[in-house]
């Protein structure tokens, strides 16, 4: 325990030396005083420890001050010139959402117009792609190794409300951001090979998990194997928050740890202990998870510690386990003081050790009082005894973990849930059969779509579990209590009274008294063994929930019109009677609108009938990018327009290299969905249009949706100069449900235009809080003329707005 007590030591002494200002030349003293110590406790025989520890001390404060002073660098000195040009290459892998992306830039050239200088630092860049960009390269459009050339200013980063984001880059070595620049590639492919190649692999399955397993099932899968939580709905985020679940979608010791024990426990049943080879698969699996994950500094750091263990039983040491996760703990701060303040990395620690000590004595606990016997404890143990046995071990787990973890996620949170612990018994023992599931999926669907197709139903249905769990409780009143600034006291105090646990029961057992497992023997209970197969039981539970998902998702024969809410955009999907589909704009969220195409479509149904984009503005397209990129599109409807932005580039290369027919809108065309449901084009002729204050908006294609004695009039954006133009051409365009043009704003929904439409019910699609002002006070008195006021419907309030009808009568429902 010496080799665990100075590495603590050590760890101290870089926290007590980023908290206090301690000057170097007092550090020097303190270490020639714990030096002078060493040497006279040596001399009188006496034991070293108090003078070593000193010196730990002091050697973890010395490490911390030669970093230097933090947040400072040669980019400071530049932060609000303009113009600044400044040239880097892409270090790590971009966080890309659409067309924009967030990456790191290893700076290396500088020019404030005096011509380019060398500089050093690192910068925080959130960009949009550029037209020529999006039309020479397909997304991701910015990648690890790219060489940059950016126009724009550089500035400090901000402190957010609650949360120290400048301490929190700096701790990362940034001091500097750069929002929105002018972007040019200047030449890729300058990055580590062996990175480049990493990260390619990883975008691979990425992709391959969108185009195989339905939203949000995709998104988890990609948070659980990859570490790619880009994708997350920040309601989910929410909820996994408020249910104490949080830790569940981030790659840490958590995650490594519940492999490594399984697939130690599985390895140990199938190969016994000799020769050590039960520990050559558990290591394979953590170093393949974590390669698969982007080798993240949270999953290399938690590999890191797991290798650790396994090293301890290959040398015949367990008990030396814990000394070892504490040394190796203690050599990563070493090399990177910053490390100790990450919490993924104080997560890992904790919940690898939480494992290590706690999960054996725990699972024992679960298993003595059924006589559940040990792995390779009973040679002619049934399939129902080896299943409750791992039943046992992955409870254990759980609990050992979330017992290690709960005040970390208190402490940094600020916020515990009171039902934590039972939703995390819940879903982190589905935890490895999802990544399982996620990763099969993923794999399969590289080699052959319709392959991943198949296999991606079983990760959506162990996926489902796992965000139906979460869902459901975050649901349940009154769970969150927010710790506020008690968190620090409540988290030390949670360790304190852990450690003399641990000490009391550690002079217990000296007096060797009963422990409670030998309490719990004498009143075990056989396990029955006379059960149906485990595999049989988990084969009937999947089939059943494909099932009733197919059934529930069968068409009703009514006609569907769901306004999505999309944020400040626009985006309507319609299922007709037979189940056929239409998608009408994406809106400005990349995955918003293929959300809700899975909410509403059976999970094995990956086709689209048509694909209506009304104009190329980038709140109505961007959205339909994912749509191209994941569903098998029929036909396209589209205005086609001259317009250069790079949503819109990357919209005509997805046109063309899709199987979909192309249709120009045109006013008068039909289409025929079947069941009597008619889209008919009623959009102004052009030569109405010409010389209109907004060109684009106004050529927007307008549909009318007719079915039996209902319909829907969707006008796009268009402005007051389109809606004169289309009343002016005596186009069908009374309705009963307006989706009013241009988000409600001050130019659009003319008195003349409302009179000639007369809705019953009016639907504003618009974003929360948006700049733009949206829906503007005077379209909403013009609407209320027509519309009573609770069949007004805004999205931004609402969200998503669904009408259900059978040709007669028509029903609404709304998300909030």
């Amino acid at each position: 325990m010496r080799l665990l007590t100075l590495a603590a030591a050590f760890v101290a002494g870089i926290w007590l030396a980023d908290r206090l200002a301690i000057s170097v030349p007092g550090l020097s003293l303190l270490a020639l005083a714990g030096l002078l110590g060493i040497a006279l406790l040596f001399s009188l025989r006496r034991s070293l420890l108090p003078a070593l520890l000193v010196v730990a001390i002091v050697a973890g404060a010395l490490r911390v001050e030669a970093l230097g002073p933090r947040g400072e660098g040669p980019l400071l000195a530049y932060h609000g010139r303009v113009p600044l040009q400044i040239e880097g290459v892409v270090v790590g892998d971009p966080r890309s959402r659409g067309v924009a992306a967030t990456l790191r830039l290893r700076a290396e050239r500088i020019n404030t117009g005096d011509g380019w200088a060398g500089t050093t630092g690192e910068v925080l860049v959130t960009l949009r792609a550029s037209v020529e960009l999006a039309r020479s390269r397909e997304p991701p459009y910015f990648r690890y190794g790219d060489r940059l050339q950016l126009r724009g200013p550089l500035a400090s980063p901000q402190p957010l409300e609650g949360f120290d984001y400048p301490t929190y880059l700096a701790r990362q070595g940034i001091s500097s951001v750069m929002a929105f620049p002018e972007v040019a590639l200047v030449a890729e492919g300058e990055g580590s090979a062996f990175y480049g190649w990493l990260y390619g692999v990883r975008r691979r399955l990425a992709r391959s998990l969108e185009q195989v397993v339905p939203e949000p099932q995709a998104s988890v899968g990609q948070a659980l194997l990859l570490g790619i939580r880009d994708g997350l709905p920040d309601r989910m985020v929410e909820d996994f928050r408020d249910t104490g679940t949080s830790h569940v979608l981030a790659i840490s010791g958590l995650h490594v740890g519940i492999m490594l024990f399984l697939s130690l426990g599985v390895s140990i049943a199938a190969l016994g202990r000799r020769h050590h080879l039960y520990l050559l698969a558990p290591a394979t699996l953590v170093w393949l998870y974590a390669l698969i994950s982007g080798l993240s500094p949270s999953a290399t750091r938690a590999a890191i510690m797991a290798s650790v263990y396994l090293l301890a039983l290959l040398v015949g040491r367990p008990r030396s386990i814990l000394p070892a996760l504490g040394f190796a703990a203690a050599v990563m701060v070493a090399i990177d003081p910053e490390v100790l303040f990450s919490v993924s990395f104080q997560l890992s620690f904790a919940a690898v050790t939480g494992i290590a000590t706690l999960a054996q004595p725990m699972s024992r606990l679960l298993k003595t009082p059924f006589s559940i016997s040990e792995v390779g404890g009973d040679s002619g143990q049934s399939a129902v005894t080896w299943l409750a046995a791992r039943g046992a071990d992955l409870i254990a787990l759980t609990m050992a973990a979330t017992v290690a973890t709960l005040p970390l996620v208190a402490f940094h949170f600020e916020r515990v849930s009171l039902i934590g612990v039972m939703t995390t018994l819940l879903v982190l023992p589905a935890l490895p059969l999802i990544v399982v599931a996620q990763a099969m999926a993923a794999l399969s669907g590289v080699a052959s779509v319709s392959l991943g197709h198949a296999l991606g139903l079983l990760a959506w249905v162990t996926t489902s579990y796992l965000t139906a769990v979460v869902g459901g409780f975050a649901k349940v009143p009154g769970i969150a209590l927010e710790t506020g600034r008690l968190a620090p006291f409540l988290a030390w105090g949670y360790y304190g009274a852990a450690a003399a646990a641990i000490v009391a029961l550690a002079y217990a057992r000296r007096l060797r008294r009963p422990s409670v497992f030998q309490v719990l023997r004498t009143a075990s209970v056989p396990l029955a063994d006379k059960m149906v197969p485990w595999w049989l039981v988990g084969l009937a539970l999947s089939l059943a929930a494909l099932s009733w998902t197919a059934a529930l998702s069968l068409p009703d024969k009514r006609l569907h019109v769901a306004f999505v809410d999309v944020g400040q955009g626009d985006g309507a999907f319609i299922t007709t009677p037979s189940g056929r589909q239409v998608v009408v704009d994406g809106g400005p969220d990349p995955l918003a609108m293929v959300r809700a195409l899975a909410a509403r479509m059976p999970p094995g149904d990956r086709t689209v009938d048509i694909v209506v984009l009304t104009h190329p503005h980038a709140d109505h397209v961007i959205g339909l990018l994912e749509v191209l990129r994941r569903y098998e599109v029929a036909l396209v409807l589209e205005r086609q327009i001259a317009y250069d932005s790079p949503p819109h580039e990357a919209w005509r290369r997805l046109v063309e290299r899709s199987a979909a027919r192309v249709v120009q809108a045109e006013a008068g065309q039909v289409i025929s969905m079947g069941d009597g449901v008619i889209l008919r084009v009623v959009s102004p002729p052009a030569r109405l249009l010409r010389g209109t204050a907004s060109d684009v908006d106004n050529t927007s294609v307008v549909l009318r949706v007719e079915y039996g004695d209902v319909s829907f009039l969707l006008t796009g954006d268009m402005f007051e100069e389109g809606e004169a133009a289309l009343v002016e051409s005596a186009a069908p365009i009374d309705s009963d449900v307006l989706k009013v043009g241009h988000h409600g704003s001050r130019n659009s929904s003319s008195r003349e235009f409302l009179d000639a439409v007369t809705p019953a019910v009016a639907i504003i699609s618009a974003g929360q809080d948006n700049r733009f002002g949206h829906p503007h006070s005077e379209s909403l008195l013009a609407l209320q003329e027509h519309v009573a006021e609770e069949l007004l419907f805004l999205t931004s309030d609402r969200g998503t707005v669904e009408f259900v009808t059978d040709g007669h009568r028509l029903e609404v429902s709304t998300e909030r």
